[in-house]
């Protein structure tokens, strides 16, 4: 990277903290306050309000990265806050992770006669058959309804490797708890998920700058326009590749995305909740469109 390049990345860089600081600020003022003033609210209030400071860190972040997001060939989520804090009503803890929501096999490509029916792993496949997707209207609904095979879930815990982006409350002054570094994610070895695999909200577009490798390999054999190795080589540098244009069918290529899915693990006082919750719009005004209770962490103790 040269001088330049290393300038704007650090200025972006400290954009994005600037932004994320001031919505953590503002959250955890925001439940300190309500937590001061005791019976007032109680730890089903606290967990919602630190849910909504996640979904509000979580617009934030894709304001400022949606339209430029890159991820590694392997793909994943990106962890945009995980931090601990001690307000006036106790110890809580937030973990928010940011996943594109055009990453994986469309609906309409998954079922028995799919396009990418091959990158459908075999017993997710099985499941499909029970119940495949709708052949028209909306599949927002369809990944509620799938039986979850063994040894899977439905939504994805935050894996224990995860690349966090995100600055801890101690830079800011606030009180944290006892511990230096930062807090574990999640768990060392995830179970694969539904939605992970599927993006349920996508209508044949798959974004050639976040889906796994395996699958943009696969999907260039359906739709090509790629040279695929140029590509991986771009977001192995962090850099976006442009997609070609579409000659329509059921596959698309895309360089941006407008559908997401934020995770948003939240701890008051040792309680446990987490959600799935889906954006849809431009990343600089997404708009909450599905809200999912999903399991807490395996081990349900904070960060």
């Amino acid at each position: 990277m040269t001088r330049s390049r290393a300038g704007v990345a650090l200025l972006i860089a400290l954009a994005a903290v600037v932004v994320v600081l001031a919505a953590i600020t503002t959250g955890v003022v925001a439940i300190g306050s309500a937590t001061a003033h005791g019976a007032a609210a109680d730890e089903d209030a606290r967990l919602h309000a630190l849910r909504d400071l996640g979904e509000r860190l979580a617009q934030r972040w894709l304001a400022q990265h949606g339209q430029r997001l890159v991820l590694p060939p392997a793909g994943g989520g990106t962890v945009v806050c995980a931090d601990r804090w001690v307000t006036a009503g106790g110890q809580a803890a937030l973990v928010v992770t940011v996943f594109d929501g055009l990453a994986g096999i469309p609906p309409s490509c998954a079922g028995p006669t799919g396009a990418l029916r091959d990158q459908v792993p075999g017993p997710l496949a099985a499941a499909i058959s029970e119940d495949p997707p709708p052949l028209t209207g909306s599949t927002s609904d369809w990944l509620e309804r799938l039986p979850v095979p063994g040894g899977w879930t439905r939504f994805p815990a935050v894996p224990a490797s995860a690349l966090p982006s995100w600055v801890t409350c101690r830079e800011i002054g606030l009180p944290s708890l006892a511990g230096d570094g930062p807090p574990p994610l999640g768990v060392s070895d995830p179970p694969p998920a539904l939605a992970l695999v599927l993006a349920a909200h996508s209508d044949g577009r798959i974004n050639l700058n976040t889906a796994p490798e395996a699958l943009l390999r696969s999907a260039a054999h359906v739709i090509p326009g790629i040279a695929v190795a140029e590509v991986l080589a771009h977001r192995q540098q962090g850099q976006v590749s442009a997609a070609p244009s579409s000659a329509g069918g059921p596959l698309v290529w895309v360089a941006t995305s407008d559908r997401w899915c934020i995770r948003v693990d939240a701890w008051v006082d040792g309680r446990a909740r987490a959600w799935w919750v889906v954006m849809a719009g431009n990343p600089g005004a997404c708009r909450i469109v599905q809200r999912h209770d999903c399991p807490p962490r395996a081990d349900e103790r904070a960060p």
